[in-house]
């Protein structure tokens, strides 16, 4: 959605009240956690989707990983690494495609342009004949015999 920016999905956490320090997992070890294209994401992805302005963005919406930063480190906890790959998946699930194409097909709006453009030149005077007209003694298309010869 270019132009706009996306919406923020809340995962309904509270990151101060239910940190266990015991329990928690760095963003390192959270990507074994996580789900990739190919395996487990990158470390590098695992930041980023911890960014609170940038996160993990699909669809218009963006999901932020909670995490909590002590002694250089960011970690998280396992709850909070299972919502969000749940908001992730359920945000990054694709859009189902339309039935049919809203509006002229492309390749006839470009046959229009084009006819226009022609006859905006036939009217300045560049060009041999306007775009509808028919070259002399050729038959117009669904045209009979009787209508031709008159």
């Amino acid at each position: 959605m270019p132009g706009t920016s996306p919406i923020l999905v809340d995962l309904g956490i509270d990151v101060q009240a239910t940190f266990v320090k015991e329990e928690a997992v760095s963003l390192i070890g959270a990507s074994k956690l996580l789900r990739g294209r190919y395996g487990r994401p990158d470390h590098n992805s695992v930041l980023r989707w911890a960014n609170e302005h940038r996160g993990y963005t699909c669809n218009g919406f963006r999901v932020v990983l909670p995490s909590i930063k002590l002694g250089g480190i960011r970690w998280t906890m396992p709850e909070w690494v299972r919502a969000f790959e749940a908001a992730r998946t359920e945000v990054g699930t694709r859009r189902q495609p339309r039935e049919k194409p809203i509006g002229p097909q492309p390749i006839l709006r470009r046959i229009r342009l084009h006819a226009e453009a022609e006859a905006r030149l036939f009217a300045k005077g560049v060009g041999v004949r306007p775009p509808t007209e028919q070259p002399a003694g050729l038959p117009v298309v669904g045209q009979s015999d009787a209508q031709r010869s008159v």
